[in-house]
């Protein structure tokens, strides 16, 4: 593999991308209207040495990210537990010997970005995900930091997610719920927001009471990279005038009304 990162094969992958500074991996503000997959756009865009990243939402891709050793075998692990084999698809070795696996997602399906390890499918194991509105990114191979090179260690096509991964990562936009709402009844208004680790939005929606606000938050019990905050509902999900962000934050588990005290 050349020296110089090359986006072009990525993008003849069907890849978005956009630039990355030369040895870096972090991307600035903004990089999400940068990524691009058409070749002649890249000349204006692109400098020589910078290196690749790739927008998951563009590309519709969901990475995951195993961190090393110990996420390789712990997603062998539960591969081993769920009965399948491991999938082949498009794998990028990491500096610091962990691996990317990129798959295909499915158009209306919510897949967040996660990290710290936190995912049902085992520790060391992360995601990059389309998200709801913006998703996350992945360092492309080719890419050059001072910890060493990303570069393909397995050049397959990159394959669908496979159904068993998608219903243990996928969070559902709670449309129930907000069809809910056209049956008005006394009980208190909450609006709930559920956010990746990366504090993206990935869905919002309303529920009537204590009851609902705790089954709100019981549903992601077992989501720790899933963060749920709550306020009170002020009509078409905008604060009145005397309703100010002060006055009525977005609130966490620990400050739950009293009726929802014992949620899990």
């Amino acid at each position: 593999m050349a020296d110089v990162p090359d986006p072009a094969p990525l993008l003849a992958l069907g890849l978005a991308v956009f630039a990355l500074p030369p040895g870096g991996r972090k991307a600035a503000p903004g990089w999400a209207a940068r990524s691009n997959r058409d070749p002649a756009a890249l000349p204006a865009l692109w400098r020589a040495g910078d290196n690749i990243g790739i927008d998951c939402r563009a590309s519709a891709v969901l990475a995951l990210d195993l961190d090393g050793p110990e996420g390789i075998e712990a997603f062998a692990a539960a591969c081993r537990v769920h009965g399948q084999a491991y999938p082949r698809t498009l794998t990028v070795a990491t500096p610091h010997a962990g691996r990317h696996l990129y798959f295909r997602a499915r158009p209306g399906v919510v897949l967040p970005s996660t990290s710290g390890g936190t995912t049902p499918l085992g520790p060391s194991i992360d995601t990059r995900g389309p998200g709801w509105r913006r998703g996350g990114y992945l360092v492309g191979p080719g890419s050059v930091t001072p910890d060493g090179r990303y570069q393909v260690a397995r050049p397959a096509r990159i394959r669908p997610l496979p159904a068993w991964i998608e219903a243990l990562l996928a969070v559902r936009p709670e449309t129930d719920r907000r069809d809910r709402m056209q049956n008005r009844d006394e009980r208190a208004p909450y609006m709930v927001q559920y956010r990746d680790a990366d504090g993206e939005l990935l869905t919002g929606f309303t529920v009537r009471g204590e009851e609902e606000l705790a089954e709100a938050f019981a549903q992601t019990a077992d989501r720790p990279e899933i963060t749920v905050t709550w306020r009170h509902w002020t009509g078409l999900a905008r604060l009145s005038a005397e309703d100010s962000e002060d006055s009525n934050p977005w609130r966490t588990r620990d400050e739950l009304p009293l009726g929802t005290a014992g949620t899990p």
